[in-house]
């Protein structure tokens, strides 16, 4: 690989990241799982169903 790909994979990464973090969030909750989600400090444990 050269410099100049690496660098372009490197600033990529946040995005990536980001992408499959909410990937695995909805697959999760689609095979009958809940999730633990974090807002204003606070820990959820949210539900297929959409309840918390």
């Amino acid at each position: 690989m050269q410099e100049r790909e690496i660098q372009y994979l490197e600033e990529h990464i946040p995005e990536l990241a980001e992408s499959a973090v909410t990937q695995a969030y909805w697959q999760s909750l689609a095979a009958g799982n809940s999730v633990l989600e974090s807002e204003n400090g606070i820990i959820y444990e949210r539900f297929p169903d959409g309840s918390s």
